[in-house]
């Protein structure tokens, strides 16, 4: 732009951006929505600690592939405290993770449990979508359907669902003002529930059939079982399960994202004091 032009404007701003990544990033995205620091940075953060063989190394892999990328991404752990019955205290931890991500800033959270087994590019992928809240096709091998409603087949794009499973979500921080303490899983007991929480204030849920995430085995839900004395049992095995010592072992052995090569220049490992 020429110098008389920009005496002819009436509002100058300049806007300075970490990476070129996220200059266009606010480029094209601009005119649709506020503008962000960090353009496109996104909280990755794992609810729990009990990871499947595996899915830790998937989910580092996917933080450090979306870092690569000039996409700002930080990864967290919420641990359970082990002082309630074993999921009883997972909404609560879904919504302090919803809260830190808001409280630094990031303009996304994404939500993922310990059972996940994301390809490097995920996120990338979903957030290419710019949808508010969005969630990945996540399919059940053994009834060879995704665990969402309605069921869709692979590869037809974009498609709004009315719920999901909650393995992984992807969440517009801006979506979380809705709720009052940027809690959206109070008092939500099914996956049905969050989403109609959502709907409720306008917002569509949205699934990218064009990425799919596998998981590590089949979703199990206590109240599927047929007696107390079942439900008891397994209550009794899943808190055994999540109070054994995290399995982060590396699928790769020759990976860089392990625990004893994490503290790199450009990262910081946070540990519970």
């Amino acid at each position: 732009m020429d110098v008389d032009k920009i005496k002819q404007l009436k509002h100058i701003g300049l806007r300075y951006f970490a990476t070129d990544a996220e200059k266009r990033v606010a480029e094209e995205t601009g005119h649709t929505k506020f503008p962000h620091l960090r353009p496109d940075s996104v909280y990755v953060i794992a609810i729990g600690t009990n990871w499947e063989p595996g899915c830790w190394q998937h989910v580092i892999d996917m933080v450090s592939h979306t870092n690569e990328s000039d996409v700002c991404c930080w990864f967290d752990e919420i641990p359970d405290n082990m002082a309630t019955i074993p999921y009883s205290n997972l909404n609560p931890m879904r919504d302090a993770a919803c809260l830190y991500a808001h409280s630094l800033g990031f303009e996304w959270v994404m939500l993922i449990e310990n059972d996940a087994l994301p390809e490097p590019d995920m996120l990338l992928r979903l957030l290419k979508w710019n949808m508010p809240v969005i969630v990945p096709y996540i399919e059940d091998k053994v009834i060879g359907q995704s665990i969402a409603a309605p069921v869709y087949e692979r590869g037809i794009g974009l498609q709004p669902v009315q719920w999901s499973a909650l393995t992984c979500v992807l969440i517009w921080c801006k979506v979380l003002n809705c709720f009052p303490d940027c809690s959206p899983f109070h008092d939500v007991v099914t996956e049905s529930r969050f989403f109609n929480k959502l709907i409720h204030f306008g917002h569509r849920v949205y699934q990218d059939t064009d990425t799919n995430m596998k998981i590590a085995k089949r979703p199990c839900y206590a109240g599927g079982l047929s007696s107390l004395n079942k439900l008891w049992k397994f209550w009794e095995q899943t808190d055994k399960s999540r109070r054994r010592e995290p399995d982060r072992r590396p699928i790769d052995p020759n990976s860089p994202n392990q625990i004893g090569d994490i503290y790199l220049p450009s990262r910081v490992l946070v540990e519970e004091q």
